[in-house]
């Protein structure tokens, strides 16, 4: 916002909009996975589902494509060596590449 740069929140809009409502959908399942002592196994399907609705907003340019589009000369500025330049927060795909989680568990007490 200082700069003019419009808000393209990768992580934390992609998120808090659809993981909810995967975790509601799949609540039974987690809820008896939980009662059975498989809550790692829960968190690393929630860390997935989350890693995955990050990486699948980079395709539809945010939660749901509300990121801004490029202005002209940030195309033309990204667009090299036959490439479109088009895509917001894509130039060499090292940051999509890079979205992962961990789960660490630690002991109470």
């Amino acid at each position: 916002p200082r700069h003019n740069i419009p808000m393209r929140s990768f992580l934390r809009r992609p998120i808090q909009k659809n993981l909810p409502k995967i975790l509601q959908k799949n609540f039974n399942k987690i809820m008896q996975r939980i009662y059975t002592g498989q809550a790692e196994k829960v968190l690393n399907d929630i860390g997935n589902d989350a890693r995955n609705i990050v990486i699948n907003s980079f395709e539809s340019h945010g939660a749901d494509g509300e990121w801004a589009p490029l202005t002209e000369e940030t195309i033309r500025r990204k667009t090299v060596n036959g490439r479109k330049g088009d895509a917001p927060l894509i130039d060499t795909g090292n940051l999509r590449l890079s979205i992962d989680y961990k789960v660490v568990l630690t002991k109470k007490g």
